[in-house]
């Protein structure tokens, strides 16, 4: 009959050399898991969802990858797209809800554009910005609907349909 551990051999590393074991830190180490987020899910293509969960165009997925909110569109063009799900004005999150569609409008937005219930930024299916609240009276000359945009993040559909992105 095997004999019960006590502490000190439960944490005790094994007889091992340190190549021929996996060390239980990678799964509670918090400096390790900083190092993975920055090393691996920041910079591999990471499959989000399959494209039958957006179908129809105006249609979006919201995300997180590596700590990053991400929002997943489909265009009236039908292409898949990915976004950073900050407002490049003052950080705001743009999209809250889990999926829906843009087709519609919401109480903050006019109907086929994301919108920041902010300050009422809002932007296209391919991220360009096209409507600033206040423009003219705000910004005056210093600031135009061009220079400003959604991030868009590299997106791919591939592999019996599923949505990649880096």
């Amino acid at each position: 009959m095997a004999k019960s551990r006590n502490h000190e051999e439960w944490t005790r590393p094994p007889p091992f050399a340190s190549d021929e074991y996996v060390d239980s830190r990678i799964y509670s180490d918090h400096q390790i898991f900083e190092e993975e987020l920055d090393k691996i899910f920041k910079k591999s293509w990471i499959p989000v969802c399959h494209e039958s969960e957006m179908p129809k165009a105006y249609d979006f997925r919201t995300v997180t990858i590596a700590r990053e909110p991400v929002v997943l569109t489909r265009g009236k063009d039908m292409k898949v797209r990915a976004f950073l799900n900050v407002c490049p004005h003052r950080g705001n999150m743009i999209e809250r809800r889990p999926s829906g569609s843009f087709l519609e409008g919401t109480p903050s937005g006019n109907p086929r554009h994301m919108t920041c219930m902010f300050h009422a930024w809002q932007f296209d299916m391919k991220g360009r910005c096209v409507y600033i609240s206040r423009q003219e009276e705000g910004y005056q000359d210093r600031l135009k609907k061009e220079q400003v945009g959604l991030r868009e993040l590299k997106c791919e559909v591939y592999f019996g349909g599923f949505v990649w992105v880096c």
